[in-house]
């Protein structure tokens, strides 16, 4: 046996009229909070024991005749809060034991002559909160009301006739009408008790309700009153309302909102009933009672609109840090977007939280309530911490702020400070990020990489020994090639480090194949062991690896050949008693010459990577950054890798000092000594040293010193081979130009490496060199070849250009052209050296 049925707050629009049909002891029905539009006649048949039946909050605009008349029974209707504007006049036929009443919160226009006929044991009628204008004069004749007849808050202007006459109504609410006047007729009839008592709106007296009529107690507690236990219902004062959802009176709140009336509720559950101030004007601290209590809103705020429930809404690039509080300016150029009230990261830009004045959590908490516009809002109205400082990305592309992360958000492949590293699966090219190419790829690349440099060096070795046998002047193809290649690596070695500087480049697509090229000619090998981190995480490189790799090279470049000649030496000697091997010493001479050869090659085509890493961790290449804007909170970075923290590197400061003095300017100065000694005089020639080949396998050990002792006399007279690739391609009296040129090339990479492109000195003194050393050659032209002095110069012009470019901003709009013409202006050195071989 079911005798409470519990439908509340469901999406019903309609039900079959036999619904409920089998719940014939069905006591209490519950269709509060759904969408029901229509009660046609038989809603309810059946229901002979219904008792209490609840329809409040729908959407009813009609109920026919009929709808009840088989519920004799029921004591309590509840059909308020809905769209109820006319009744037909058999509605309520058969409710002959109804008690209570609910009809408030309609729309309800007139009432029809005998709708409450049959209400004989009818004790409260609830008519309050509808659109009344009148009440006809018999409405209430011969009609039991045995206590309270609500009409408060209607459009009644006038009482005519005798509407209550017979009735044995005890109080008679008529407040918050339009009443202008009441015939002399209406009240003659009423009982001798019956209260009729003159109110101020301000002070409506209370309810006193039924505590058995729980139902309709809820709907005034929640509906601008103040309910007691004890079953009085005060309405709620001016400046609070009723909010339909939770019990007991709401304060207006703090912002655009007032309320000067009493007893008032909102139109929807959850609602707000508070009138709006003034465009432009709020209320500070709430509860606003009239509208003498809205005031101007504070400054920076837009007091041309409502202000809202905020103390209105900020200028266009203004924002806030309290909700009730002035706007501040916010600059465009400070990379901020303030076009919601809040601060928010502009995409290109940066910002760090992590410093203690700061706090993420109660800012996102803050924008979070900013961006509501509800009036029961948490405690965090107001943000008290600091606001980091922002800065600008490396490349605005890596760091996108497109999804409203107050934080800010790189782009994919890139993370740490100003977005500036790599992910994992990701490496860099320039300073770029690219995925990873599949392993099988990865690990091919690096096979065909490596058998190219064997075959190079085989080649390059091939041809010294084969030149040793040459008297002739004429220059050999290993000398035009070393010439040239000289020529490209100092190109690149300089483009490479203005490319890493120009963070806007976009290495995608075909372009990445061509940034990864400019990276190998650039020739910074520390930087090749990049690439293998897509094999393994393991293999990243940060600056202070890159460090001892680096001071290292020139150490194994130097001991591993010495193992070599040693190891030779030993073999040749065990060799030559065994078998007695003819020109012994001559062998080993020729092998020193070409390892000779081979460590100055190596040395100077390292010289500038190896300057660039010993520079990237001098102390002045660490960049402050000042996290607040009172410069209080600060961290400090190395521009070659962000995410190093400079305060753990003193120890490798004192090392880069000491490099600098052992390596950097120690071997421009060792080999300009070498080239004085042997090159500032005149009459200076190659070496030539006679081939072990050409020897009779059968000749004296007499023949052997003679060789020897040619050899060794041949050579003091002479510019070794190992040394003569510094200036072979220049005059006689240039001997000294690569130093020259060398010194130019760790000049401009000190420069970039420890400044950067934002500092206009380092602009200025670059642009300078590469004007200077044009100027130099057009001036001297030292080279020998006409065709390489031309190369050269154009080498030194495209520079320029490039210089020229990275020290001025080229519009957006530009940004794809120049990039294509800068990479396409780069690339044609190689092209024209590969045509002209």
């Amino acid at each position: 046996m079911i005798f409470y049925r519990d439908l509340e707050e469901n999406k019903i629009r309609s039900f079959p009229l036999d619904i409920f049909q089998p719940l014939k002891n069905l006591g209490i029905l519950q269709l509060t909070g759904n969408v029901i539009k229509l009660l046609p006649s038989g809603s309810f048949w059946g229901l002979s024991k219904l008792d209490t039946l609840l329809l409040n909050r729908n959407k009813i605009a009609e109920v026919h005749d009929g709808t009840f008349e088989n519920n004799t029974v029921m004591s309590i209707l509840d059909i308020s809060c809905n769209s109820i504007e006319r009744f037909f006049p058999e509605t309520f036929r058969g409710l002959t034991n109804l008690i209570q009443l609910e009809l408030s919160f309609n729309r309800i226009l007139g009432v029809p002559d005998g709708l409450f006929y049959s209400l004989n044991n009818l004790r409260n009628l609830y008519l309050s909160r509808n659109n009344l204008s009148k009440i006809p004069k018999d409405i209430f004749n011969d009609v039991n009301l045995g206590e309270v007849l609500y009409l408060f808050q209607n459009n009644l202007t006038k009482i005519d006739g005798d509407p209550f006459g017979g009735s044995p109504v005890s109080e008679i609410h008529l407040y918050g009408n339009e009443i202008e006047t009441i015939s002399e007729k209406a009240l003659l009839r009423l009982k001798n008790d019956s209260l009729l008592k003159c109110v101020s709106p301000s002070s409506l007296p209370s309810v006193i309700l039924e505590t058995y009529a729980v139902f309709i107690f809820r709907e005034f507690a929640t509906g601008g009153f103040n309910c007691f236990t004890s079953g009085e219902c005060v309405p709620c004062e001016k400046g609070t309302f009723g909010d339909r959802k939770t019990a007991g009176c709401h304060t207006c709140p703090k912002g655009g909102f007032y309320q000067d009336e009493v007893g008032q509720r909102s139109s929807h559950p959850g609602g707000m009933s508070c009138k709006a101030c003034n465009d432009g004007t709020y209320v500070k601290d709430g509860h606003g009672q009239s509208i003498q209590d809205c005031e101007v809103c504070p400054e920076g705020t837009n007091q041309t609109i409502a202000a809202g429930l905020r103390a209105c809404f900020c200028k266009t690039g203004y924002s806030r840090t309290d909700r009730y509080g002035p706007c501040s300016i916010c600059l465009e150029e400070d990379g901020l977007d303030c076009s919601h009230d809040f601060k928010l990261l502009r995409p290109g830009y940066f910002w760090s939280w992590d410093f203690p004045s700061a706090n993420l959590s109660n800012y996102r908490k803050f924008v979070q309530n900013l961006q509501k516009e509800e009036r029961n809002l948490s405690s965090y109205v107001k943000y008290i911490e600091q606001i980091p400082r922002v800065f600008p990305c490396q490349r605005s592309k890596s760091c996108p702020n497109n999804n409203d992360i107050i934080e800010g958000q790189c782009a994919d492949g890139y993370k740490g400070w100003l977005c500036s590293n790599c992910q994992s699966e990701y490496y860099s090219v320039l300073n770029t990020c690219v995925p990873c190419p599949r392993k099988e790829i990865l690990i091919l690349e690096i096979g065909l990489f490596l058998s190219v440099c064997v075959f190079v060096c085989y080649l390059f070795s091939w041809q010294i020994r084969k030149d040793a046998n040459r008297h002739s002047k004429q220059r050999s193809l290993v000398d035009i090639v070393i010439s040239r290649v000289k020529i490209l690596l100092g190109f690149y070695q300089v483009v490479g480090e203005i490319f890493s500087s120009l963070h806007e480049i976009n290495w995608t697509g075909p372009l990445v194949l061509i940034g990864t090229f400019i990276s190998s000619l650039e020739l910074n090998i520390l930087r090749i062991f990049v690439r293998p981190r897509c094999l393994s995480e393991k293999l990243v490189m940060n600056p202070q690896t890159e460090f001892i790799i680096g001071v290292s090279c020139p150490i194994v470049i130097i001991v591993l050949p010495f193992v070599l000649y040693q190891t030779r030496k030993l073999y040749l000697k065990c060799k030559s008693l065994i078998y007695h091997v003819p020109y012994f010493r001559a062998h080993l001479y020729n092998f020193k010459l070409r390892l000779y050869t081979c460590v100055i090659v190596l040395m100077f085509l390292t010289y500038p990577p190896i300057c660039s890493v010993i520079f990237e961790l001098y102390p002045k290449a660490c960049k402050t950054f000042y996290l607040d804007k009172d410069g209080n909170h600060s961290v400090t970075r190395l521009r070659s890798d962000l995410d190093v923290d400079c305060e753990g590197l003193i120890v490798y400061h004192y090392f880069a000092y000491f490099f600098t003095g052992s390596y950097v300017i120690a071997f421009p100065t060792l080999l300009l000594f070498l080239l004085w000694k042997y090159c500032s005089g005149t009459d200076r020639t190659r070496v030539n040293v006679h081939s072990i080949n050409s020897m009779e396998s059968d000749s004296s050990t007499t023949e052997e010193q003679s060789l020897i002792e040619n050899v060794t006399t041949y050579s003091s007279r002479s510019v070794p081979v190992w040394l003569n690739f510094l200036r072979e391609n220049y005059k006689d009296q240039f001997w000294f130009w690569e130093i020259i040129e060398l010194s130019r090339k760790v000049t401009q990479t000190l420069l970039i490496t420890l400044f950067g492109w934002e500092d206009r000195l380092t602009v200025l003194l670059t642009t300078c060199i590469s004007v200077l050393f044009l100027l130099l050659h057009a001036r001297y032209r030292p080279m020998k070849s006409s065709y390489e002095q031309r190369l050269q110069m154009l080498s030194l012009t495209v520079i320029f250009i490039n210089v020229v470019i990275a020290s001025n901003e080229v519009p957006s709009t530009y940004d794809d052209a120049v990039t294509i013409i800068l990479i396409l202006l780069n690339i044609l050195m190689l092209l024209i050296i590969a045509g002209m071989w």
